[in-house]
């Protein structure tokens, strides 16, 4: 009886989970687009318009904008031509992969329940973090499948039982485009599985091991050339060669415990709606409440889940090595080689610079660690009814303070930012303006939500207005006639050094948070 009820219960929470992340893809997403969040729309658009895959006359802010092509997108721009709708709808076609494959790990690694508690982790929320960064952000949903397909099909790839040879072509041909994908793929995935095989196979199929080991090195050095070629602009933030000196490494490894904690944990300060880039441009939706009220419960009930997933399990599981499945052994294993090169890479080659904006780098590793998780608690407490059974009401608590929190989310209310950047274009629009410049944080956001119609050059506000190559077209800075300068707050401060400099604008539109100079012709060519 208390079977048949624990399913009823958790399909209940699979339709409303289904229910929310509709409604969050297709209206909370909208309210947390940023400059940082478009940008592989906006290249996928130039892409298009210039007919070339890789952009001569683009400047690559990172590795991540030069690579990352979301195949849904580039597929549905042909049928679908509204900005909004072809990425909400890319993004859906992008949700239901990530289901698809999370449930082919489920049947091969875990059992039929533990596979729908996995489903349902993710499909109610676990956390801001993961909406966001998924939905909101969609760059990094694109980067989590092609790295759970990578590493399926390599593990597909050497099996024991599996003599196809089709699951070792696909991981070949997938090893090289991912290859030139990211360091991401080379660092938390083919270097990671290949060692893994390596301790738990010693000397099997050395020879496959090698091929892909090669395609790797080959692929990423070819990678490294593209990006001297096509001026991926590597700054401190992505930087593979040399390490930011910006924070010490004490203060990245307190950086890291705080990503950790805002991902499955005690979310207090709602940490993630303002993790991609602070809360200069993600919306300010602080909160204060006690530990004993209802947020404070289900963020507590996450917290232990957290401890639980991250320490408690891999401990655990590597206390009863022998006991466990191979299967199981091999996430173990291979998700700790790839959970230290990530924290090294991070730590010594790739700083922890913007706090939890770095927890995208993570959620591959996080994905892993909630399997091992879900399959410790419905194995390791079987045998003692009381622990199962306190183990079974965890689950199903964890699962409803994901769906309240999600829920609190959609019914907050609080998303001034895409307002008012909609705003922005609509004045801009209505005063008939089509080029200008802007700071980073509303210049590409601007030219996507204006449907490409208003072009807005990406420039640094100081003692000088700048020219800033981080995304953006070189060719935008040198046009003459009619401009206008979009002043957000920083900038304003600014206003009579640039007067002084640039001339008095012929016109100006203030208006809630910025401030709109027009100018008849360029003062910046003058």
């Amino acid at each position: 009886m208390t079977k048949k009820i624990n399913y009823i219960l958790f399909y209940i929470m699979a339709v409303l989970g289904v229910i929310i992340t509709l409604i969050y893809i297709f209206n909370i997403s909208s309210h947390l687009l940023t400059s940082e969040s478009v940008i592989t729309d906006v290249i996928l658009h130039q892409q298009i318009l210039n007919k070339q895959l890789f952009l001569n006359n683009w400047v690559y802010g990172s590795n991540f904008a030069f690579s990352s092509i979301n195949i849904f997108s580039a597929l549905l721009s042909f049928f679908i031509k509204n900005n909004l709708i072809l990425r909400y709808t890319s993004i859906l076609c992008m949700a239901v992969l990530f289901f698809v494959i999370i449930y082919k790990y489920g049947r091969k690694f875990l059992d039929k329940k533990e596979t729908l508690i996995l489903i349902l982790i993710y499909l109610t929320g676990v956390s801001y973090s993961v909406l966001d960064y998924f939905y909101a952000y969609n760059t990094y949903l694109t980067i989590i499948v092609n790295s759970l397909i990578l590493l399926y099909l390599l593990y597909k790839s050497f099996e024991k039982q599996n003599n196809s040879k089709f699951y070792y072509l696909c991981a070949l041909i997938l090893t090289f485009f991912f290859g030139l994908g990211n360091i991401k793929y080379l660092v938390g995935i083919t270097v990671p599985f290949v060692l893994t095989e390596l301790i738990l196979n010693k000397r099997r199929n050395l020879k496959k091991l090698g091929l892909i080991f090669l395609i790797t090195i080959i692929t990423f050095s070819s990678f490294q050339a593209l990006c001297l070629k096509y001026r991926v602009n590597y700054t401190e933030e992505t930087n593979i060669l040399g390490s930011s000196s910006k924070f010490s490494i004490i203060e990245d490894f307190e950086n890291l415990i705080d990503i950790t904690i805002s991902f499955f944990g005690y979310d207090n300060r709602n940490n993630s709606l303002s993790a991609v880039a602070g809360n200069q441009y993600f919306i300010d939706n602080t909160k204060n409440y006690s530990i004993l009220s209802l947020n404070g419960i289900t963020d507590f009930i996450k917290c232990i889940m957290s401890i639980l997933f991250l320490i408690i399990t891999p401990i655990l599981l590597y206390k009863n090595y022998k006991k466990n499945p191979a299967k199981i052994n091999f996430l173990l294993v291979f998700n700790t080689i790839s959970w230290v090169m990530m924290l090294i890479y991070c730590l010594f080659f790739h700083n922890i610079y913007y706090f939890n904006a770095n927890l995208k780098y993570f959620l591959f590793n996080f994905i892993i660690s909630t399997m091992l998780g879900v399959y410790f608690i419905n194995n390791y407490f079987q045998k003692q009814k009381l622990y199962f059974a306190i183990c079974n009401f965890l689950i199903v608590f964890y699962l409803l303070s994901n769906i309240y929190s999600t829920i609190s989310i959609l019914t907050d209310g609080n998303y001034k930012y895409q307002n008012s950047k909609l705003r922005l274009v609509e004045i801009l629009k209505a005063n008939n303006l089509k080029y200008g410049y802007g700071s980073y944080y509303n210049s590409l956001l601007v030219y996507y939500l204006s449907d490409y119609e208003i072009t807005v050059a990406n420039v640094g506000y100081g003692k000088l207005i700048k020219q800033h190559n981080y995304n953006t077209n070189p060719e935008w800075y040198n046009r003459d006639g009619k401009v206008f300068f979009i002043l957000d707050e920083v900038a304003i401060d600014n206003y009579k050094r640039y007067k002084k400099l640039y001339g008095k604008p012929d016109k100006i539109i203030r208006d809630d948070g910025f401030e709109i100079l027009i100018y008849n012709k360029n003062p910046l060519l003058t």
